[in-house]
C-alpha cells in the first residue's frame, strides 16, 4: 500500500531536481551573455543590445519552457509507467499475500496441530501423574482411616470401660442408696405404725379413735375417710383429702351406691383392688369408688371394715392414683387393714369397759 506514495516522492524530487538544474544554467548562460553584450557594445547600442538580450532572453525562456515542457512529459509518462508497474504489483500484491497467507496459515495450523498433539502429550502425562497421586493418597487415606478407626476403637473401648466402671459404681452406690432408702423407708413405715397403734390405744373415746384412723391411715395413701354404719346406710364420720366432697356429714349413701364401702359393710372382709376409670363409666360387678371419690382419675382403693363384737360398725376408706408394687405385696393397703383390725380392738375395749366398768389393757 505504500509502493505508489515512495514512487511519486521519487519523481517528484527528480522533477524537482532537474527543473532546478535547468533554472540555474539558464540563468548563469543569461547572465553571461548579457554581460558580455553590456561589454562590446556601445552606449549607441545599449538599447538595440538590450532589445536584443531581451528577445535573446525570451527565446531562451520559450526553448527553456519547451524543455521544460518536454522533460515534464517525460517525467510524466516515466510516472504514469511507474504508476501502471506499481497498480500492477499491487494488484499481483493480494494474490501473492494471499499465497503467502495461506502458506503461513498452513504453517500455523502445523505449528497449532503439534502444540495440541504436545499439550494432550501433557495432559495425558499429568493425568497420569495424578491418577497415581489419587491412588497413593486413597491409600495412605483408608491407612490414615484404619488407623484412626483402630485408635478410636481403643479410645472407645478405654472410655466404654471407664464409663462401665462408673456405672457399676453408680449403679452399687444406687442400689446401696436404695437399699438404705428403703431399708429407712421400711424403718419409718414401722415407726409410723407402732405410732399409729400408740395414738389408738391412747384415744380416750370412741370419736377420738375413728378420727385418729382417719389421720394415721390419711399418713400412708392420698386420701383417706371413715364412715360409720347406720342401718343399710353409711354416713360420712371424717375425710382427707377430698376437699370438693364437702363436709363429711352431709354424706349419707346407701350400701349400693357407697360402692367399695358397701361391700365391706355386707362381707365384712377388707377389699383392695385398682378402679380404672372405665368401671365408673361401664355397668360392671366390680366395685366402684364411692360418690365422694369420683373425678381423680383410675386409683387403687382399700376398704377395711371397722369391726365391734364382730358387727361392722364402720369402714375406713383410702386410695392412691397408683401402687409401687403388686396389691399382693404393696405395703399400704395391708398397713390400712392394720389399722382398722387395731381400731376394732380398741373400741371393743372401750365397749367393755363402759359396759362392766373394768378397765381392760389394750
Amino acid at each position: 500500500m505504500s509502493l505508489p506514495v515512495t514512487f511519486d516522492q521519487q519523481i517528484r524530487h527528480v522533477l524537482e531536481r532537474a527543473l532546478t538544474d535547468l533554472r540555474g544554467h539558464l540563468e548563469a548562460d543569461l547572465g553571461r551573455f548579457a554581460q558580455d553584450l553590456m561589454r562590446v557594445a556601445g552606449e549607441e547600442r545599449r538599447r538595440a543590445t538590450i532589445a536584443a538580450a531581451e528577445d535573446a532572453a525570451a527565446d531562451v525562456r520559450r526553448q527553456a519552457d519547451a524543455q521544460i515542457f518536454e522533460l515534464r512529459r517525460g517525467f510524466e509518462h516515466q510516472l504514469e509507467e511507474i504508476r501502471r508497474t506499481a497498480q500492477k504489483q499491487l494488484e499481483e500484491a493480494p494474490r501473492a499475500t494471499q499465497s503467502h497467507l495461506d502458506d503461513v496459515r498452513r504453517q500455523m495450523t502445523a505449528e497449532l496441530e503439534e502444540t495440541r498433539r504436545q499439550l494432550e502429550a501433557q495432559v495425558e502425562e499429568a493425568w497420569r501423574l495424578a491418577r497415581d497421586e489419587i491412588v497413593q493418597a486413597r491409600a495412605e487415606l483408608e491407612a490414615a482411616k484404619r488407623a484412626t478407626q483402630e485408635e478410636a476403637e481403643e479410645v472407645a473401648s478405654a472410655e466404654l470401660a471407664v464409663v462401665r466402671a462408673e456405672v457399676e459404681r453408680v449403679t452399687a452406690e444406687a442400689a446401696e442408696r436404695a437399699r438404705v432408702d428403703g431399708y429407712q423407708a421400711e424403718v419409718a413405715a414401722s415407726v409410723r405404725l407402732v405410732d399409729a397403734i400408740r395414738a389408738l390405744d391412747e384415744a380416750g373415746s370412741l370419736g377420738s379413735v375413728l378420727d385418729c384412723l382417719t389421720e394415721r391411715a390419711a399418713r400412708e395413701a392420698e386420701r383417706a375417710a371413715v364412715m360409720i354404719v347406720r342401718g343399710e346406710r353409711l354416713r360420712g364420720w371424717r375425710f382427707s383429702g377430698f376437699e370438693d366432697a364437702g363436709p363429711p356429714t352431709s354424706v349419707d349413701l346407701d350400701l349400693d351406691a357407697a360402692g367399695l364401702p358397701g361391700v365391706v359393710v355386707r362381707t365384712g372382709s377388707a377389699v383392695s383392688r385398682f378402679i380404672p376409670d372405665t368401671d365408673q363409666e361401664k355397668d360392671t360387678r366390680q366395685a366402684r369408688l364411692p360418690p365422694f371419690a369420683v373425678g381423680a382419675g383410675a386409683r387403687h382403693a382399700t376398704a377395711a371394715p371397722v369391726l365391734v363384737a364382730g358387727h361392722v360398725v364402720g369402714v375406713v376408706y383410702a386410695d392412691a392414683p397408683q401402687l409401687d408394687a403388686p396389691p399382693a405385696t404393696s405395703r399400704w393397703p395391708a398397713v390400712i387393714e392394720v389399722l382398722a383390725r387395731h381400731a376394732s380392738r380398741v373400741l371393743e375395749a372401750m365397749t367393755v369397759e363402759r359396759a362392766t366398768g373394768f378397765s381392760l389393757a389394750r
